[in-house]
């Protein structure tokens, strides 16, 4: 993908303009570990040959609050919708992780990433960098996911309430 990539998209994308990744990036690049990582990635297949469009990466600390994300698409296809399609797909997918909130960092001038971001409600934010910015997404409140852990602990409790009243549960003394 980086051949029929444009060398500023490759700056907005890695902030150095570069063609070759060195062995130990593609590596992290392509082995994901799924408990914390995900990646979608359009494909198009041509006469048996495939080739990578766009992708969306993201990965979550720990505890699943925060996810860093970044996404590219290849230059000839910009302005298509493909960067919307892998942007929504990644947002749908940390939602249901319960990823509180979902971060990026773009060079400043990188105006089509502003505008993929700006419709779904991603803020501007200083970053350690004057020359970038820190974009950020809420993607759950606090408050929100205390009340689906508590539907979630209700559901449970009268799963376990159905099975004890059917004689499914013995309990020991």
């Amino acid at each position: 993908m980086l051949a029929a990539l444009a060398p500023d998209d490759i700056a907005h994308r890695v902030f150095i303009r570069a063609r070759d990744l060195h062995q130990t990036q593609l590596g992290r690049l392509t082995q994901i570990d799924y408990d914390r990582e995900m990646a979608f990635v359009a494909v198009a297949a041509d006469g048996g040959k495939r080739e990578t469009l766009g992708v969306v990466r993201a990965i979550a600390d720990p505890d699943h609050r925060t996810a860093e994300f970044a996404i590219i698409v290849r230059s000839d296809l910009k302005g298509h919708g493909l960067g919307t399609i892998l942007l929504r797909r990644m947002i749908t997918y940390l939602r249901s992780r319960g990823t509180q909130c979902m971060e990026g960092e773009a060079l400043a001038d990188n105006a089509r990433v502003f505008s993929l971001l700006r419709p779904y409600g991603f803020v501007k934010l200083p970053a350690a960098s004057p020359s970038s910015v820190k974009l950020q997404l809420t993607l759950q409140s606090p408050a929100v996911l205390r009340r689906k852990a508590w539907s979630d602990a209700s559901r449970h409790t009268r799963r376990t309430m159905d099975r004890h009243e059917r004689g499914g549960y013995s309990r020991v003394i």
